[in-house]
């Protein structure tokens, strides 16, 4: 049998070398999609041709500092599990994996972090070409009477796709999109060989590549089987097919078990949550075609394939592909189901499975291709068909040249904004139509033999390489940018001298965001700040309530307090264009200087901790106070000082039932509420507008507000996305103070107001508060605590994370959640040794079951002619199971949220 096996594989490879023509269409695709993706890159002058990145939204936001994060790790410099540059602390395992499990993020290690912005562009690419490669696999594999021209042609469409034109910035998702045509080769393995390692080893790689898009994995992979062995039910081939996809999913789900288990323990933490119904009863019938339609623009020849059908109407498979192929449409163009397709919820890249669309699309067009061959088109091309269409192709190349030029602005509506527009929609719909119709004119002439089949394989290549050089430019070419803020930024890293203290970087006291939340972090620095899908939902909205900026899932960093800065262990500030002296490290753009108010970690109190699970629901100055009391001990002391505003003009101010309203009067300019404040002691003035604790991405009270402080305009446009936590004012002593607060618009809110930290008195409450002794080693902390009095509590600045464990005097120790989103533990008279160690919940259960998976796979090769045995004869059995999972998915996925926003609408609209 070995000889069998080395006979086929040398036969393979001897014809592969001594056929040019296979030889090249293997590696055509891939250097083709490099050629263009380079050319476009020259055009637009992205490195490496010059110094701009494609690196925009998500992937400088949240993807490029997680690689360098990343980076830290595999240098030594942090910890996989456990990560202290993100969130004050959080769990790294599951963020890794949602955002950069990728074989590609290795690389990394030998980019350095001021280049890594353009390595980007690298990146992307590299991973474009390898989609072409694993989708000319897939059509060589399954196709194969396909000509390799098409197979050829078609994996560069796929690598120029919509999906990978609107998401590259969320990177892994193309390392699923290259994974894909992988999991359908094993597919084709299962059905016609009734082999489950490949299936196996797909859909384990795809939930590691990313356990977030494996949700739509599975999704498709019951919609594909159970649809093809409805298709085929009577075919004696199909027997044995259900019983090996089911045991082969559920040994994948085993091996996989250690990636998804605590990666949802750690989603379920999150604040990224919703009513599902509720969403679902609110959601308009139809999909936003204005960004979603656009994906399948991308991709003409799938379109065209489709009016094909109807002048080929002789091809076998080609219903099975085109209800695949309608299945994946349906949620392009109805909102319900598109957002089962994404867990219910999503806030933006609305077609996270667009590339099991497209894929989908140009599968049936291989379908209805494979059976033309050579010798079905004409044996003799006609002169005036081929010039004709020859000079209509390369004519239309130049002119979308010229409507990108002319039209760019109007186009690049979703690189500006991450959603496209009614003009960037009427604008792309001409040039898809346009190419639509070169698409369907070429295949016609060759399919009522007017051209050769070598003259057609000529025209498309054309017509191929202007799509993907138009939607590239689109898409990529008008997101370059030359990332001067990132390149400031990045000067930052290790600036700070050695500290052995435990300490946090935090930007200015001043309401500015000077570059991304998670790019402190990626400096290297232990940080507050953070952004990404599994923000901790306790912390998130316990750094709210404390007065920090937030929204969506993002903890900006800037607000809070002197006070809550000092109990979040914030040693150093990052200040932009400051005189302020003396500073660590100033350049010609940011200067570093150490905080005159700092506590290290771990927090010894009076106060019984157990008692402060939740912040108290009252104005954030109260909050401040009880924060202070329950850890400072400053009840009998008290911190802030209130103050009332002196005048009012033009604006109507009323307090009833624990809410503030404002009501501007109408026709006139400007509508204030004064405060002339004599200040004695040295304060720190902070404004408070804030209302809801919610993740919304915009609030009711954003940009209600505009704040004069001497005469000065500190904030027209207050609250913001930017800025929405306690507005630092400044520090004043023995002066006067003259604040104007316009209200911009009528508006309300449950926190408002100006008050004063007594810097004074917070100094000397610093002094008097007891710490630890503590030192942070990757994912743990140990140190003690001395001389600790009978019912004192440790306070721990650190997010709570069922995954800690703790001993006190080498005992273990109850870790309890306090203030909303940090840690507390109970100590015991006089000396405690103390020890925190973090493991993300659900790994231990994780990799016991993945255990189990492996061993379940080596019984299964050991004794697989038996289990076949036996697989053949309940094969009815999972043949009803797997059409139960059909119907399941169809009903929960497509028909009952279709129902419930009909139903909404119909609601919504009787009551208007």
């Amino acid at each position: 049998m070995k000889r069998d096996i080395t006979k086929k594989i040398t036969t393979h490879l001897s014809t592969v070398m001594h056929s040019p023509k296979l030889w090249l269409t293997l590696v055509i695709p891939p250097i083709a999609v490099i050629i263009i993706g380079l050319a476009v890159f020259a055009g637009s002058g992205l490195y490496p041709f010059g110094d701009k990145t494609l690196a925009w939204c998500d992937m400088h936001q949240q993807v490029l500092p997680l690689l360098l994060d990343f980076k830290d790790i595999l240098e030594g410099n942090g910890d996989f599990l456990f990560n202290w540059q993100n969130a004050g602390g959080m769990n790294f395992l599951g963020v890794f994996l949602f955002f950069i499990s990728s074989p590609f993020s290795l690389l990394v290690v030998f980019v350095d972090k001021a280049d890594m912005m353009v390595f980007m562009n690298i990146m992307t690419l590299m991973k474009l070409a390898v989609c072409a490669i694993t989708a000319n696999a897939y059509f060589r594999t399954c196709h194969k009477k396909l000509d390799v021209t098409y197979s050829a042609l078609f994996s560069v469409m796929y690598a120029f796709s919509g999906y990978s034109m609107l998401f590259y910035q969320n990177t892994v998702w193309l390392d699923v999109m290259y994974f894909f045509p992988l999991l359908l080769i094993a597919f084709n393995s299962l059905i016609k060989h009734k082999r489950i390692g490949g299936l196996i080893f797909c859909l384990v790689g795809m939930l590691v590549l990313n356990y977030y898009l494996s949700y739509m994995v599975v999704l498709f992979t019951i919609l594909f089987f159970g649809v093809y062995i409805f298709f085929n039910r009577k075919k004696g081939s199909t027997k044995g097919i259900a019983s090996r996809f089911v045991i082969g999913c559920a040994i994948a789900a085993l091996i996989s078990a250690v990636v998804w288990l605590p990666s949802f323990v750690q989603y379920l933490s999150s604040a990224r949550g919703a009513n599902v119904i509720k969403g679902l009863f609110e959601s308009p019938v139809f999909a936003g075609i204005y960004t979603n339609l656009p994906l399948i623009f991308c991709t003409g020849f799938s379109v065209a394939a489709f009016i094909v059908y109807f002048l080929r109407r002789k091809s076998k498979n080609s219903r099975f592909y085109a209800v695949m192929a309608f299945l994946m449409l349906l949620p392009v163009v109805f909102e319900p189901i598109n957002k089962m397709w994404h867990t219910g919820d999503y806030m933006a890249f609305p077609m996270r499975y667009g590339y099991m669309t497209t894929l989908m699309m140009l599968t049936f067009a291989a379908v209805k291709l494979s059976h033309a061959k050579p010798e079905d088109y004409a044996e003799k091309s006609k002169k005036g068909y081929l010039s004709g269409i020859l000079a209509a192709s390369v004519a239309f190349l130049g002119l979308t040249i010229l409507y990108y030029c002319n039209f760019k602005n109007g186009l690049d509506s979703y690189v500006s904004t991450l959603w496209g527009s009614a003009e960037s929609f009427c604008l792309l719909i001409i040039i898809f139509c346009g190419f639509t119709a070169l698409y369907v004119v070429t295949m016609a002439f060759g399919v009522f033999r007017k051209l050769t089949f070598r003259s057609v394989a000529t025209v498309l290549p054309i017509i191929v390489v202007a799509e993907c050089v138009f939607n590239a430019n689109v898409y990529i070419g008008a997101a370059a940018y030359t990332p001067v803020k990132y390149n400031n930024a990045i000067e930052l890293e290790g600036k700070i001298p050695q500290d052995d203290d435990f300490y946090r970087v935090k930007l200015s006291q001043w309401p500015k965001k000077y570059f991304d939340a998670n790019l402190i972090g990626g400096l290297g620095y232990s940080t507050i700040a953070h952004y990404t899908s599994l923000t901790s939902e306790h912390y998130m909205y316990a750094m709210k309530r404390l007065g920090y900026s937030s929204y969506w899932m993002e903890v900006t960093g800037n607000g809070g307090t002197a006070l809550t800065d000092s109990v979040m262990n914030i040693k150093y500030y990052v200040e932009k264009f400051s005189a302020r002296e003396p500073v660590i490290y100033r350049d010609r753009n940011y200067s570093i200087y150490e905080s005159d108010y700092y506590l290290p970690l771990g927090i010894v109190t009076d106060n019984d901790l157990s008692q402060c699970e939740e912040l108290p629901a009252a104005e954030r100055m109260v909050i401040q106070e009880y924060f202070a009391g329950k850890l400072l001990n400053t009840d009998n002391d008290l911190l802030f000082t209130k103050y009332e505003h002196t005048g009012e003009k033009n604006v109507r101010y009323t307090y009833r039932d624990g809410m503030y309203y404002f009501t501007p009067q109408s026709n006139v300019r400007t509508a204030t509420l004064s405060y002339k404040l004599k200040i004695a002691d040295k304060q720190s003035l902070y404004f408070d507008c804030f209302d809801l604790v919610s993740r919304n991405i915009t609030e009711h009270i954003n940009g209600s507000f505009a704040i004069y402080v001497n005469g000065i305009k500190l904030d027209l446009s207050f609250p913001n996305q930017d800025s929405n936590g306690l507005l630092y004012l400044g520090t004043f002593e023995n002066e006067s103070v003259s604040i104007d607060v316009d209200v911009n618009n009528s508006t309300y809110c449950s926190s408002f107001g100006i008050f004063g930290l007594s810097l004074d008195k917070l100094e000397k409450a610093i002094s008097t508060t007891k710490t630890a002794d503590l030192k942070v080693d990757g994912r743990k902390i140990s140190g003690t605590v001395e001389d600790a009095k009978d019912g004192q509590w440790l306070f721990l600045s650190v997010p709570y994370d069922s995954g800690f464990s703790a001993a006190v005097n080498g005992h273990k120790a109850e870790v309890y959640r306090c203030m909303t989103g940090f840690m507390a533990l109970k100590l015991e008279e006089g000396h405690n040794d103390i020890a925190l160690s973090f493991l993300p919940k659900g790994l231990k259960e994780g990799v016991l079951l993945t255990m189990g998976g492996l061993v379940a796979l080596v019984l299964y090769i050991i004794f697989r002619k038996k289990i076949e045995v036996v697989c053949n004869r309940v094969d009815g059995v999972y043949r009803i199971g797997v059409y139960v999972l059909l119907c399941g998915v169809l009903l929960i996925v497509y028909i009952l949220p279709f129902i419930i926003s009909v139903i909404g609408n119909v609601y919504s609209f009787i009551n208007k």
